[in-house]
C-alpha cells in the first residue's frame, strides 16, 4: 500500500468504538461515522493498516478568510479528546 491510500477505517474497530461512545456521552449525539471528502495525513495510517478517524469540532471555510467554529462544540471536542486520552493512560 503507498502514499495514494485513502482513509479506510472500520467502524468495528474497539478503537474507534471507544471513540463513538465518548462522543455519545459528551455530546449526546449519535456517534456515527460517515464520509466526506476532504485531504488528511490520516490516510498514511490506513497505508499501515492502523486505525484512523477525522473528527472535530463544527465549523466550516476551512483554511479560508471565511472560516469559523463553533465554539461549544470545540469546548465538546476538547472534553472528548481528554477523556479518550485519559482512557488510555489508565
Amino acid at each position: 500500500m503507498g502514499d495514494g491510500v485513502g482513509l479506510n477505517t472500520d467502524q468495528n474497530d474497539p478503537a474507534v468504538q471507544q471513540l463513538a461512545t465518548i462522543v455519545r456521552r459528551v455530546t449526546g449525539l449519535p456517534g456515527h461515522f460517515y464520509r466526506e471528502h476532504f485531504g488528511t495525513d490520516a490516510r498514511f495510517y490506513s497505508s499501515k493498516g492502523i486505525p484512523a478517524v477525522c473528527c472535530g469540532p463544527i465549523g466550516a471555510g476551512l483554511h479560508s478568510d471565511e472560516e469559523w467554529v463553533d465554539i461549544a462544540s470545540l469546548s465538546q471536542t476538547y472534553a472528548v479528546f481528554k477523556e479518550l486520552s485519559l482512557t488510555y493512560a489508565r
